[in-house]
C-alpha cells in the first residue's frame, strides 16, 4: 500500500495500530461476533461462519447487552439485508435495540456497490435525531462496505482519487476503493469532532479482514499460512479516536485479538463496566493481548468455563 496512505489509518495521536483477526478474505459478521461478545469464532471449529446463527439467545453480557442495561440506546447500521446469516436477529439477542439494514436504508444494491458516505450521511441523521429528542447516550455500531471485493471494476467517485496506485488493475481498483473510504470516513471523524456532543464523542475503527487482494502479496513473502492464527494474512488495524471526552489510547498500542477489543474500549473510555468486561481486560494483560496463542491458555479456558457456569454463554 502506498506509504500516504498510512496516516488515513492512524489514531487521532497518529499512531497506526495493529489488530489480529481470524478470517480472511471475506466474513465480516464473525470478526463483529468477536469484538461484541468477546469471543472467538474460531473457537467453533468448521461451524466459525455461522456462529451469528448458532449463537443467537446463547450469549448474555455482551458489548451492547451491557450498555443497554445502563441506559445506553444501542444501534448498528449495516449494508447489507439483516436475514444474511442470521446477523440482525443475533445482533437483536446480544443487547442491539435497533438494526438498520440494507433495506431500512434503501440501498439499491447491497455491497460495494454503496459508498461508505451513504452510511456516514445515515448516522449523522440518527445521531442529530437523537441528540434533540432523547437523553440517553448513544452506542452505534457502523458497518461499512465500499472497500471490500469484487475488484473488477474501477470505483465511479470522486474519492478514489485521480493517480493510479498499481499497474495491476485488481489492485488499482482495491486501493482506489480503500482511498475513497478512509477520505470518506475522515469527512466523518470531523462532523463529530466538529459536533462531539454534551458527553463527547468516542469512535473505535477496527479493520474484519484482509482483502482478497492481498493474497498475491502474502504468497509471494511466504505468509499465506492460513491454518496459522499468527500469520500476517490475519493482521490488520484499529483506530481511536476520542472528541472532548478521555480516552487512555495506550491500552490499544499493542496488537491485541479481536476478542478483547470491546473490554479495552469500555477500561480505555471510562465506560460502565461488568464483571465480564473486567476479567476480559484481566485476561488482555494476562495474555498480552493474545488469545489463542496465549502463553497460559489455561486462562483463556477458565475465562470460557466462568462464563458458561455463569450462565452467560449456552454451548448445550
Amino acid at each position: 500500500m502506498p506509504e500516504d496512505f498510512r496516516a488515513l489509518f492512524a489514531s487521532d495521536d497518529g499512531k497506526v495500530r495493529p489488530l489480529s483477526v481470524e478470517i480472511f478474505g471475506g466474513g465480516t459478521w464473525a470478526t463483529n461476533f468477536s469484538v461484541l461478545t468477546g469471543l472467538s469464532p474460531t473457537d467453533f471449529s468448521w461451524q466459525s461462519h455461522y456462529v451469528t446463527e448458532l449463537m443467537e439467545n446463547r450469549i448474555r453480557g455482551a458489548l451492547p447487552e451491557m450498555l443497554a442495561a445502563c441506559g445506553y440506546r444501542t444501534v448498528t447500521i449495516m449494508p447489507m439485508f439483516q436475514q444474511f446469516v442470521n446477523e440482525g436477529d443475533f445482533l437483536r439477542s446480544i443487547g442491539v435495540q435497533e438494526v438498520y439494514d440494507a433495506a431500512a436504508l434503501g440501498l439499491a444494491g447491497v455491497g460495494n456497490l454503496t459508498e461508505d458516505s451513504t452510511y456516514y450521511d445515515f448516522a449523522e441523521k440518527l445521531i442529530a435525531k437523537h441528540r434533540a429528542t432523547d437523553r440517553r447516550p448513544l452506542f452505534l455500531a457502523i458497518q461499512t462496505m465500499f472497500a471490500h471485493g469484487p475488484y473488477d471494476a474501477a470505483p465511479d467517485t470522486r474519492d478514489a482519487g485521480l493517480k493510479a496506485f498499481s499497474d495491476d488493475p485488481q489492485v488499482d481498483n482495491y486501493l482506489r476503493r480503500v482511498h475513497a473510504a478512509r477520505v470518506q470516513l475522515h469527512r466523518f471523524l470531523a462532523e463529530r469532532q466538529a459536533e462531539p456532543g454534551p458527553r463527547g464523542t468516542v469512535l473505535l475503527e477496527y479493520g474484519d479482514h484482509q482483502p482478497i487482494a492481498t493474497k498475491p502479496l502474502l504468497e509471494q513473502r511466504g505468509d499465506l499460512r492460513l491454518a496459522d492464527l499468527t500469520s500476517p494474512a490475519y493482521r490488520t488495524f484499529l483506530s481511536i479516536h476520542a472528541f472532548e471526552t478521555p480516552v487512555n489510547k495506550h491500552l490499544f498500542d499493542k496488537p491485541m485479538a479481536t476478542g478483547f477489543l470491546a473490554a479495552t474500549l469500555v477500561e480505555a473510555a471510562g465506560l460502565p463496566s461488568s464483571p465480564l468486561m473486567r476479567s476480559l481486560a484481566e485476561l488482555r494483560r494476562a495474555c498480552g493481548g493474545k488469545y489463542h496463542d496465549c502463553p497460559q491458555r489455561e486462562l483463556v479456558d477458565a475465562n470460557l468455563t466462568m462464563r458458561a457456569n455463569g450462565g452467560l454463554l449456552k454451548l448445550d
